[in-house]
C-alpha cells in the first residue's frame, strides 16, 4: 500500500480565507490518515494469517516425512527393550555478602549466582537481596526494609516447535522458573512462559508478557501491539514524521 500525502497548501488571501484553506487541508489529511490506518490494520492481519499459513504450508512429502519420523520414533521408544539415557550435569554456586553496622543500624547485602550446565544448555540464576535494620526509630518510618529480586538466563535449547524440534537461543527474564516436560519418553526442562521475558534466536527476537508475544523482530520487520515514538520517524530517507509543532509530515528527500 502506498499513500501519498499532499503537502500543506501555500496559504493566500485574507486570514479568514487562509483559515478555510488550512481547515480543508486538515480535513483531507484526516481522511487519508484514517484510511491508511484501516488499511494498515488489514495488512497486519493478512501478514499474520500468511505467516500462519506459511508455517503450516509444508509440501505433502515433507508432512509425510515428518509424520513418518515421529511415528517411527514413538514406536521405537515404546517397544525398546534396551534404553540408555545419560546426562552430565555441572553445577556451580557463587556467593558474596556485605555487612555494615553502626549506631544507626545494620545494612546487609547478598548476591548469589547458580550455574547449571548440561548438554541441553546453560542456566544462570542470579539472586539479590538486601536488608536494612534501623536502630533509630525517629530517623525513618520502618524498622526493617527488605529488597529481593531474581534474574534468569538460559542459553541453549529454550523451547520446541510444533514438530518437537529444539529451538536454540537465549531467554532472559526475572523471577522465571522452568518445569519438567516429557517428550517421547524423554524429560526436558521447559521455561515457564507465563511471565515477562525476552527470547533471542538466530532469526527472531521476541518479547513476551503473560505468555503472549507482544512484540517481535524478524525478517526485517518489527511487529508490536503498541508503538510509542519519542521523537520522529524517517521513511526511506524521504519523509520525516515528527512531533514538531504538534504533528509534522516533512519531505526531506530533496527536490521532488
Amino acid at each position: 500500500m502506498q499513500t501519498n500525502f499532499m503537502p500543506p497548501p501555500g496559504l493566500r488571501g485574507a486570514p479568514e480565507a487562509q483559515l478555510v484553506q488550512m481547515h480543508a487541508f486538515l480535513f483531507r489529511l484526516t481522511e487519508q490518515l484514517n484510511a491508511a490506518l484501516v488499511e494498515t490494520d488489514r495488512r497486519i492481519e493478512r501478514a499474520r494469517m500468511d505467516k500462519k499459513a506459511a508455517q503450516k504450508g509444508e509440501t505433502t512429502s515433507n508432512i509425510n516425512t515428518t509424520e513418518q519420523y515421529n511415528s517411527l520414533k514413538a514406536l521405537i521408544l515404546k517397544t525398546a527393550d534396551d534404553v540408555q539415557a545419560e546426562m552430565d550435569i555441572l553445577e556451580t554456586e557463587l556467593k558474596s555478602s556485605y555487612i555494615a553496622k553502626s549506631e544507626w543500624g545494620t545494612y546487609e547485602e547478598n548476591l548469589k549466582a547458580d550455574f547449571t550446565s548440561t548438554a541441553e544448555g546453560v542456566v544462570e540464576n542470579y539472586g539479590y537481596s538486601s536488608r536494612l535494620d534501623s536502630l533509630e526509630k525517629d530517623a525513618v518510618d520502618f524498622d526493617a526494609y527488605i529488597i529481593e529480586t531474581n534474574g534468569y538466563i538460559k542459553r541453549g535449547i529454550i523451547g520446541y516447535d510444533e514438530n518437537n524440534m529444539p529451538i536454540i537461543g537465549i531467554a532472559i527474564g526475572q523471577d522465571l522458573k522452568s518445569t519438567e516436560v516429557i517428550i517421547d519418553g524423554v524429560t526436558y526442562q521447559e521455561i515457564d512462559m507465563t511471565r515477562s521475558l525476552a527470547t533471542y534466536t538466530s532469526d527472531k527476537v521476541t518479547f513476551w508478557q503473560n505468555g503472549v508475544e507482544v512484540a517481535w523482530f524478524s525478517n526485517s520487520e518489527l511487529v508490536t501491539t503498541a508503538l510509542n515514538i519519542a521523537d520522529r520517524i524517517t521513511l526511506g530517507g524521504l519523509w520525516e514524521v515528527s512531533r514538531r509543532n504538534g504533528f509534522t509530515i516533512k519531505w526531506i528527500g530533496g527536490e521532488a
